[in-house]
């Protein structure tokens, strides 16, 4: 399912065919029990899980959520919604149907093993630094060391499952072999206690080690298959048992939002580092770096043995490592890119193709090639999709698109004066514009930054008696499409109404010059500009007072406002600034007096839309948290618990 329609519109339910497991670290893992899937959550998160348990959309939780004050991290909370609807916890339609059945396996009581395994292992590990496996190219000792090796894997799975039955985990049917079950699936071990997890993990491990032990002192022959394959078992990366056995002594939990990231925002390379050095924990690095050179150095002993060189002499032979440890870090370094480039495709695909699309239009635009739409169909596609010609019905659309002609300007060429009216109205397709108008102090002011899908030469409009004719001029070579006033007012404006052309236009075109609404998609940048009204204030009117309710969310339109606390002046508000977000998403109160210099004019948008609309509009929450950490100085999200208001009350 798509990402946008999965984030906006979808009702999602928790699936009641879930099952809890142990909390460690502050965390525990929920099992979808009939698709036999996991996913590991905090307390926190698991609360989040709840809120759709009578079934819930994402923004009416995310809603829910910041109203309560209990709301996520937002790249978080996204990507835990994607995980959960992934694994089966958040449903969207049915349930799955089990897709495999819960086998019957006597349970073995095995608390007894625990140091057994550890001290075969450290004897495995002495014995084959001091004396590694015999080399043979004899077939016969080598195939039965393989089988053998096999056959321990075997009873290692069925002793780990019995292990696991009798700690009240569920087995599952894996692999068979001749019809009998070589390969169980023993993922219910998450649901256990920490030390229930380590007592399964040692099991599966303890036939191989023990018949290794007993290979290296009465069949040497053999010992050969059995040793790699156990350097394969405890190997320091992956799935390998020194990291499993190290994470369980984690001071943090495992979250599956930390990792494997789905959410197309949080695939950026640096969010995959964030997580891990934010839960970085030393004593789980020191264990596993001391396993990691341990078995590099068993490894590089067993291979130079099977070379026929002494390790002894190679380690301290310097014209060796001269020029094996270039090598050695030419290699790591290689490996280490193929995995990151791997792991940040999407990522560093995504960051590619915007900064080429980037280049791409200004090139395009100084090289003025842009082609015009050659048939009557093209130009109806582009009047359909453009937010204001989107308004109007097929007829109207027809209409504009036969009085369009197609015109071009170069660089620095006046388009529209602020003076008279314009005989003719254009849309940009390509290029760049700059509309101004005349200050009190008599110089020009830039008023907008005009570009593809803008208006210029408009009429006077006068919504609420504010006069918008704009001196516009050309700062790229630009391509327009240009109609006659009489048509855009008797086919647009009596059609939408003063109102609504304004909003799309001028709005519109201020909406998107500005930081806040730089990577919106235009359609939210359209339907911001409908909510938004405008205010106006006079010099020295309050916006807003502190510690007082916080309604409204303002960006300001025209004018100074000065931000004031206990009669000090802390900073000045000018055209593009906006402010009370912060206030708004932590459902708190006004931080400050904002008061107007001079005549003001804010865009505003009232409580319960700011929050419908953010919701409704992932990006556009990513990018005010983003900006709300910011001022704040720390995340603004998680929120705490109680209020922010000033005056202690509620």
């Amino acid at each position: 399912m798509d990402q946008n329609l999965l984030l906006t519109v979808e009702k999602l339910t928790l699936n009641p065919d879930i099952q809890r497991g142990w909390v460690a670290n502050r965390a525990f893992v929920i099992k979808n029990v009939p698709a036999q899937t996991y996913l590991s959550v905090s307390a926190a998160q698991a609360v989040v899980l709840q809120v759709f348990s009578e079934g819930s959309t994402v923004p009416a939780a995310l809603a829910h959520l910041l109203k309560s004050r209990e709301c996520l991290p937002l790249r978080e909370f996204y990507e835990l919604v994607l995980k959960a609807h992934h694994a089966g916890i958040l449903c969207a339609g049915s349930v799955r149907k089990p897709v495999k059945k819960t086998i019957r396996w006597p349970g073995l009581k095995a608390n007894f093993i625990k140091w057994p395994v550890a001290l075969l292992s450290l004897v495995v590990v002495v014995w084959m630094a001091v004396r590694s496996p015999s080399f043979s190219l004899e077939w016969g000792p080598l195939v039965a060391g393989v089988l053998l090796a096999l056959g321990m894997l075997v009873a290692g799975q069925l002793l780990a499952a019995a292990v696991l039955v009798n700690a009240g985990g569920d087995v599952y049917a894996g692999r068979r072999l001749a019809g009998v079950h070589c390969y169980f699936d023993l993922r219910d071990t998450r649901l256990m206690r920490p030390d229930e997890q380590l007592l399964i993990t040692l099991a599966g491990s303890l036939p191989l080690t023990a018949a290794l032990l007993v290979a290296l002192c009465k069949f040497p022959l053999m010992a050969l298959p059995l040793a790699a394959v156990w350097l394969l078992v405890w190997r320091p990366w992956g799935q390998g048992l020194p990291r499993r056995l190290a994470g369980l002594l984690s001071r943090y939990p495992d979250l599956d939002t930390d990792s494997r990231f789905m959410f197309l925002p949080n695939q950026r390379p640096q969010l995959h580092w964030r997580p891990w050095w934010q839960l970085w924990d030393w004593r789980v690095c020191a264990i596993e770096l001391v396993c990691a050179a341990g078995w590099a150095l068993l490894v590089a002993r067993l291979v130079l043995d099977g070379l026929g060189l002494s390790f002894m002499e190679v380690a301290t032979d310097w014209s060796y490592w001269s020029w094996s440890l270039p090598a050695l870090g030419s290699a790591l370094l290689i490996t280490v890119m193929v995995i990151m480039i791997r792991r940040w495709r999407d990522g560093l695909r995504q960051s590619w193709r915007g900064t080429r699309q980037r280049w791409a239009t200004t090139w395009r635009h100084w090289r003025h090639e842009y082609v015009f739409p050659d048939n009557e169909a093209a130009l109806l596609r582009l009047a359909a999709a453009h937010p204001l010609l989107g308004q109007l019905n097929p007829y109207d659309q027809a209409l504009v698109c036969r009085s369009w002609r197609p015109v071009t300007f170069k660089a620095w060429t006046d388009l529209a004066s602020d003076q008279v009216e314009s005989n003719h109205v254009g849309l940009i397709l390509s290029g760049r514009a700059q509309a101004s108008r005349v200050g009190k102090n008599g110089r020009r002011l830039q008023a907008l930054s005009l570009e593809e899908g803008d208006f210029f030469g408009l009429p006077h409009l006068k919504p609420g008696g504010m006069d918008v004719l704009l001196h516009v001029r050309s700062r790229t070579p630009l391509s327009a499409m240009m109609m006659p006033v009489e048509v855009f007012k008797s086919v647009i404006l009596e059609r939408l109404g003063a109102e609504v052309v304004y909003d799309l236009t001028h709005k519109y075109a201020f909406l998107r010059m500005l930081s806040l609404c730089k990577f919106w998609h235009t359609h939210a940048v359209a339907r911001f500009a409908r909510l938004a009204q405008v205010a106006a204030y006079s010099d020295g009117n309050p916006v807003v007072y502190e510690k007082s309710e916080m309604r409204w969310f303002y960006i300001v339109y025209d004018g100074i406002a000065q931000v004031r606390s206990r009669e000090k002046l802390l900073t000045r508000l000018k055209s593009g600034d906006f402010f009370g977000e912060i206030s708004l998403l932590q459902n708190s109160s006004a931080m400050a007096d904002v008061v107007a210099q001079g005549q003001l004019r804010c865009l505003q948008i009232d409580r319960t839309s700011f929050l419908r609309f953010m919701t409704h509009n992932h990006h556009v929450a990513l990018r005010l948290e983003k900006i709300s950490s910011y001022r704040l100085g720390h995340p603004i999200l998680p929120l705490g618990l109680g209020t922010f208001d000033p005056t202690g009350h509620g």
